[in-house]
């Protein structure tokens, strides 16, 4: 992450000028912090029931594929229905990743 965030700087103020390039710098930064994120690692929780698992930062991911065409994914955190439907694993190792980057960068948004 810290050879990322070095090439961000050197992109946008190499040439030595502050002020406005340091703002740019800054936004170019932002915007590339979801993409530094490891992605969740999926591990069998019961693999006769299609289960799988994910857990970080206080959250745990499950994945649920009880038969072919019903996959499903919940987050334990607050505010989210327990399972939301998807079509596929992937779609649900997708969402359940887009879900874990969004906690990771909201963490973030207090600071401005």
């Amino acid at each position: 992450m810290r050879d990322r965030i070095a090439d961000i700087i050197w992109d946008n103020c190499h040439d030595g000028e502050n002020g406005q390039q340091l703002d740019v710098a800054a936004d170019a930064i932002i915007a590339a912090l979801p993409s530094m994120i490891a992605p969740l690692v999926f591990r069998d929780l019961n693999k006769n029931a299609g289960i799988y698992g994910a857990f970080t930062h206080g959250v745990a991911y499950r994945i649920k594929i009880p038969a072919p065409n019903r996959v499903s994914w919940s987050a334990t955190d607050t505010g989210l229905p327990s399972w939301r439907s998807v079509n596929s694993e992937d779609e649900a190792k997708a969402a359940a990743n887009a879900h874990h980057v969004a906690q990771i960068i909201g963490s973030f948004k207090g600071a401005e």
